[in-house]
């Protein structure tokens, strides 16, 4: 996963994997 922040573009929606590390990035680190 990239540690520098990434805005969501038009192909991560049609990939997977952009999609799961979208969320990651967005998703607070879990304890």
């Amino acid at each position: 996963m990239n540690a520098a922040p990434r805005t969501a573009t038009p192909a991560d929606s049609c990939n997977l994997s952009g999609a799961i590390d979208a969320l990651l990035t967005a998703t607070p680190a879990l304890p």
